[in-house]
């Protein structure tokens, strides 16, 4: 009696076609992994900006003067992490500032804005994600086909406070 089975060719074939299946799984996986981040980062920058404008209306329109102050009247815990970065990496402007301004300054990991004497007495009114890691929101990069997409293209149009 002659027993049926598959040859090693046939068993390769199948082996090779199967992994090339999954191959195409990993890399739609990688790429969702990579815009979950960005779309958490898009989420935060809004949180942020909302209690922002929380905290303004809560005291008759004055902004805070940084986000030690939001954190010290509770509007946040801690400063948010920015999941592009690991670490509290944020940019703010102060109210009437220029959006498109040179005038964006780094977030410090205590909440302070800038360093000693460069904030001044302006009061936070936005936030972004630094350019280093959203390029496509950079004004100073020309728009054309290689430039990419912005993560976070909101903050252009706030209203200069």
């Amino acid at each position: 009696m002659i027993k049926k089975a598959f040859t090693m060719i046939e068993v390769m074939v199948v082996v090779f076609i199967l992994s090339v299946v999954i191959s195409f799984f990993v890399f739609d996986v990688s790429s969702v992994y990579k815009d979950s981040k960005k779309n958490v980062a898009k989420s935060q920058v809004y949180m942020i900006r909302k209690v922002i404008q929380s905290y303004a209306r809560d005291h008759g329109g004055g902004y805070p003067t940084d986000f030690k102050e939001l954190i010290e009247e509770g509007y946040l815990f801690s400063l948010p992490e920015n999941p592009l970065t690991g670490d509290a990496t944020w940019e703010a402007r102060g109210q009437g500032d220029l959006p498109y301004g040179t005038n964006w300054m780094e977030v410090n990991p205590d909440g302070t804005i800038g360093g000693a004497g460069q904030w001044g007495t302006r009061k936070l009114f936005d936030v972004r994600i630094p350019l280093d890691y959203d390029p496509g929101a950079d004004p100073g990069i020309p728009d054309g086909p290689d430039k990419p997409e912005p993560i976070d293209d909101n903050w252009q149009n706030m209203p200069s406070g």
